[in-house]
């Protein structure tokens, strides 16, 4: 996600007040006691509407199709130093701040560091049964969030309730907490408007009910061009590009690799993992990944590894198929993670994505040498441990000789 995306609405140019994206913000823009427009409610717009609405004459929301505002995240009550009065009372994340004696275990207990750390990690884990369809947790947490939405809009709001309790899961569309973007949008000066914006004038907005509001500042929270092929040129075999290639939807194995482009290897791919847990885990793995199907290619001095078509057709039946019985992110919403109506995300958990990626699966894989003998790699028949130990380099020479059953290698 690098390119933003501008509103695609008509007479973009007619505006002659101050027209501003998130993504290219001008620090030069003051907004106080200005006639504020913000263009779209996802995660930039629920983030910048509460700020924007301090000090700004009026601020109109225009917001089609609404979206779940979730509880902040980081409100689990796990302690560095558990039912202890030197550590802080959980916080939402960006506002938690660990106490001196808390930094101080951090620094020198490492297993008590570690234990802290995986209990954060487990938490998220332990909430992916939200994005599954019929679940209990699921139905607790759709019960839970229309509860608390209610009670931060408060009575008489219906319109806010109808945008921000949709008729999809939470989930479906990106969970943004919105801290403060609800209670922003209850005050006085603030409109909230669901109707279709037509078109841009010279002095504001038009929408589909033929109504005209007149801005100073046009905030276009629209978001971004979400590169499910890479916005730079890749050419494939056969001269194929991959843009042409994924065309209809990313031809992805197991969301690293894709048939066509031997020796071309993805981190945060598509059908990856961009909705759940966190992104370091998986790419970490996903670079561990690349680096086993490197190190072969290299090892066995091959030409290339490329995934088979027949394997990756099957990969990607298998994920339509799992997210349109179980995921949440099959439903009936509008979101980044959907290519032609299709999700582009992994197949079950994160920590289901992680299994199935620590070691490649080589039959899966088109294998290409180079000409001769495809044992020529074995070389002269020693190990690099002979060499050195030739050398005069003191190196074990029975790595296989040990007290238990444990795991050995020749490797170096």
């Amino acid at each position: 996600m690098t390119d933003f995306l501008g509103p695609k609405i008509e007479a973009f140019e007619s505006f002659r007040g101050v027209l501003v994206h998130t993504a290219r913000w001008d620090h030069k823009v003051n907004w106080h006691k200005k006639r504020v427009a913000v263009i779209g409610s996802g995660a930039s717009g629920v983030q910048i509407t509460p700020q924007l609405v301090k000090g700004a004459r009026s601020l109109t929301l225009f917001s089609r199709s609404g979206q779940w505002i979730t509880p902040p995240v980081g409100m689990q009550d796990l302690r560095v130093i558990p039912n202890s009065e030197h550590s802080a009372h959980p916080a939402a994340a960006g506002k938690h701040f660990y106490t001196d004696e808390e930094k101080e275990v951090m620094r020198t207990d490492p297993e008590r560091f570690l234990a802290y750390r995986k209990g954060v990690d487990s938490a998220s884990q332990a909430s992916f049964p939200i994005f599954i369809r019929d679940s209990s947790f699921h139905d607790w947490a759709m019960a839970m969030m229309t509860n608390m939405i209610k009670q931060r809009i408060g009575p008489g709001r219906p319109d806010l309730e109808e945008l921000f309790i949709p008729k999809y899961s939470p989930g479906c569309r990106r969970n943004t907490p919105g801290e403060g973007f609800l209670e922003a949008l209850t005050q006085d000066h603030v409109e909230c408007v669901s109707k279709q914006i037509v078109n841009f004038t010279e002095h504001g907005i038009r929408t589909a009910d033929g109504k005209e509001r007149e801005f100073d500042i046009i905030v276009c929270a629209t978001g971004f061009d979400v590169a499910f092929a890479p916005h730079y040129q890749v050419i494939g075999r056969g001269g194929i590009s991959m843009k042409t290639d994924w065309a209809d939807f990313p031809n992805v194995y197991l969301s690293v690799a894709s048939p066509n482009f031997p020796n071309f290897y993805f981190i945060g791919g598509p059908t990856g993992n961009w909705a759940q847990g966190s992104v370091l885990a998986t790419h970490e793995v996903q670079a561990e990944y690349a680096l086993q199907c490197a190190l072969k290619i290299c090892s066995e001095d091959l030409h290339s590894l490329e995934p088979s078509q027949l394997v990756t057709k099957d990969y990607l039946e298998h994920v339509d198929t799992w997210h349109r019985t179980k995921s949440v992110w099959a439903e009936s919403c509008k979101s980044w993670v959907k290519y032609n109506g299709r999700v582009a995300l992994w197949c079950g958990s994160m920590v289901h994505m992680l299994k199935t990626l620590r070691v490649p699966r080589w039959e899966d894989y088109v294998i290409r040498r180079k000409a001769g003998n495809m044992w020529s790699f074995l070389g002269d028949g020693k190990t690099e441990r002979e060499v050195l130990h030739a050398e005069g380099q003191q190196v074990d020479l029975a790595p296989w000789m040990r007290n238990e059953d444990s795991e050995w290698t020749v490797d170096i």
